[in-house]
């Protein structure tokens, strides 16, 4: 882009910004259908902006009038719908109550925690049978709400 195309483009720019800061222009308060679906958008995310918050828009980009603004920090969440606008992202997501567009360049994606699974062993009782107590030891008393366990019986033991 030459000099004159950038000199141009700058007072286009400008001029839209008057306009609007005129209220001759007003941003659309009409919330717009995503365009795109990508599973790899599914997830929750998290605001990072700098500015210590990111809009949530009415649709996807600037011109879009402004639903509510979003801390810094907060968590939101994708189903997989977007939209593109000028090669960015536009997010379709819910933050609490709200639904609408963020670009996706201010958020990061939190990475899922995989659920401890409880480390297990198994016994088979070879007695007559077993209490399960509330301590170890024959002087705690035995649950009562587990019924007895007999000989033969398979015991997972669970941290």
């Amino acid at each position: 882009m030459n000099d004159n195309n950038l000199r141009l483009l700058a007072q286009a720019e400008a001029l839209a910004i008057h306009e609007y800061l005129n209220g001759n222009i007003q941003p659309s308060t009409q919330l717009q259908d995503p365009t795109n679906f990508d599973v790899n958008f599914k997830g929750d995310y998290t605001v990072v902006s700098n500015d210590g918050f990111l809009n949530l828009r009415y649709g996807p980009g600037p011109d879009y009038g402004i639903i509510i603004p979003m801390p810094a920090n907060s968590t939101v969440s994708c189903y997989g719908y977007y939209s593109i606008l000028n090669n960015a992202q536009w997010v379709y997501v819910v933050y609490k109550n709200y639904v609408g567009f963020c670009n996706v360049a201010y958020l990061r994606k939190q990475v899922p925690q995989p659920k401890k699974q409880p480390y297990c062993t198994a016994t088979v009782v070879n007695t007559d049978s077993l209490y399960v107590r509330t301590g170890p030891g024959k002087e705690y008393e035995p649950i009562k709400e587990v019924p007895l366990i007999y000989s033969g019986n398979r015991v997972d033991i669970c941290d």
